[in-house]
């Protein structure tokens, strides 16, 4: 242990390495500018056709709601396309 008041070898930079890492860090949210998020707009939706929908084959690609995985207004049925991880497309016949 150290008596005459130095600073111990593993201590002596940490300081002024962190001011400048919060220094840095700090600029960089200052001069950071948000950009505005784009997506392509919605088609106009069909007021008279409602569905409601339960997806329940995750891994299938395209199929074909059956056993009351659907109601919707239309006489036909339901075809689920898999277009990704969680997302769907979903035709009402």
């Amino acid at each position: 242990m150290q008596t005459d008041g130095r600073v111990p070898r593993t201590r002596r930079g940490g300081t002024l390495r962190g001011a400048v890492a919060l220094a840095v860090l700090l600029a960089g949210a200052a001069l950071a500018r948000p950009v505005p998020a784009v997506a392509d707009p919605l088609p106009d939706p069909n007021p008279t056709v409602t569905a409601t929908v339960w997806a329940h084959a995750p891994t299938t690609t395209e199929y074909r709601i059956t056993g009351g995985y659907s109601a919707h207004s239309g006489d036909g049925d339901v075809v689920v396309r898999r277009t990704g991880t969680g997302a769907y497309t979903l035709m009402l016949e």
